[in-house]
């Protein structure tokens, strides 16, 4: 299914029948009639024309495959696909009102999966999906899970600690080296640090989860990470 550094293979989702029929316009009706939807609402192949032979003939065969109306239909369908290989039954909502992809769900029994430990099981979803709308949808923007205003407790939680940590690098000149971060995560904590001229900041790591290290800005290289707060 992954292919590509995490690009999806989006026509295995899309239904698609294969239809018979005396003529190409018949079949395509036929083809219409099965997946419920109209011509505009799909793409049509035509496989083979019909022929007239002396003994029965050949009739015409298309193939015809749903459309996405909307990149966000895309994406919503997705997602639900991906829900549903990991078993996370649980419905959500799909928010594009500020540009980014919000995908919203109630908080319940089952939401935890979507969470999973220390928010791990979120942030890698999010890395995926949003890698995933940006190669098959172009989207611009970013992608959020967002479940019951967990996101928004642990960011201030997070702001929080990254705030002890610039004070005590400024209190003691010593550096000090934040716990895995992603993406989002560091912007935020270097947007913090830049705030105060005495400290200078590195980034190590590649990929899901970076490591910000915080020093006085006398202290200008990147620094083996030994200590954490």
């Amino acid at each position: 299914m992954w292919r590509n550094d995490l690009e999806v293979d989006v026509e295995d989702w899309i239904r698609s029948v294969e239809v018979e029929a005396p003529t190409v316009e018949e079949a395509i009706d036929r083809a219409l009639e099965q997946l419920g939807r109209s011509r505009d609402e799909v793409e049509v192949e035509v496989i083979s024309e019909p022929r007239k032979k002396l003994f029965g003939g050949q009739p015409a065969r298309v193939r015809v495959r749903e459309k996405f109306r909307s990149k966000e239909e895309g994406f919503r369908r997705i997602v639900q696909h991906i829900f549903d290989l990991m078993k996370i039954p649980v419905p959500f909502q799909l928010d594009t009102s500020d540009g980014d992809f919000r995908i919203l769900i109630e908080p319940g029994h089952d939401a935890g999966m979507v969470i999973g430990k220390y928010g791990q099981t979120a942030d890698a979803l999010e890395h995926i999906l949003w890698k995933i709308a940006k190669s098959q949808f172009d989207h611009k923007g970013r992608v959020f899970i967002e479940v019951g205003g967990y996101r928004e407790r642990q960011q201030e939680k997070l702001r929080r600690h990254i705030q002890q940590s610039i004070r005590y690098v400024l209190d003691t000149g010593r550096w000090v080296a934040l716990e895995p971060l992603t993406v989002d995560q560091v912007r935020m904590a270097v947007g913090m640090i830049l705030k105060h001229p005495g400290l200078h900041y590195n980034i190590i790591g590649q990929g899901l989860y970076r490591t910000v290290v915080i020093t006085p800005s006398k202290v200008n290289r990147t620094i083996e990470v030994e200590e954490r707060i």
